[in-house]
């Protein structure tokens, strides 16, 4: 598996974040692949409907671009891991989970990768709870998880548009590479 690229739009007003994120796979075979998205507030999630990176690209040539600089920064309920959304959106299968207690989740991931029939090792599992225990102790505990079928030809996965709440400006650094390369 290969990601050949990522492109990510951000937009933020102060309170609120847009967070627009595409990427581009290619496989030695026809294959499955899991993202996780640490996410600071309960996101809606949607489906870009036309390329929001052309749309973008032809504002930015009408309009000066100024860049912001921020550092890294960054419960209670009835249930340990609590699913908020689980929905095909075009060819993502998305669960989106609210973690409130990390020990819980462990179990949590093993049975969602059980039934998703997502083939792992032990590694694999130790390393994205790893992350997400990370995450969680920054007070990050709304997690995206993304499945999407990738095969031999190169494709872009058509962009999902992730809207949270976020009084700072905020991009997922830590979660890309559960499975090793560079």
């Amino acid at each position: 598996i290969s990601e050949n690229s990522q492109k990510a739009i951000i937009l933020h007003n102060g309170s609120e974040e847009i967070l627009i994120l595409g990427t581009e796979f290619k496989a030695d075979q026809n294959t499955e692949i899991l993202r996780f998205i640490p996410l600071p507030s309960e996101p809606y999630i949607s489906l870009a409907k036309t390329d929001p990176f052309e749309a973008i690209n032809k504002l930015l040539q009408k309009k000066p671009v100024y860049f912001k600089t921020y550092n890294k920064g960054g419960g209670d309920s009835l249930s340990s891991v609590e699913i908020k959304l689980a929905q095909k959106i075009g060819s993502h299968d998305v669960t989106v989970i609210k973690i409130n207690n990390i020990e819980d989740f462990n179990i949590w991931l093993s049975n969602f990768f059980k039934n998703k029939n997502i083939n792992k090792t032990k590694l694999q599992l130790k390393y994205v709870v790893k992350i997400v225990t990370e995450y969680v102790n920054k007070n990050i505990n709304y997690f995206l998880f993304d499945v999407v079928e990738i095969d031999q030809n190169e494709k872009f996965v058509k962009p999902l548009i992730m809207r949270f709440k976020s009084d700072k400006l905020y991009y997922p650094l830590k979660t890309s590479n559960t499975i090793g390369g560079k």
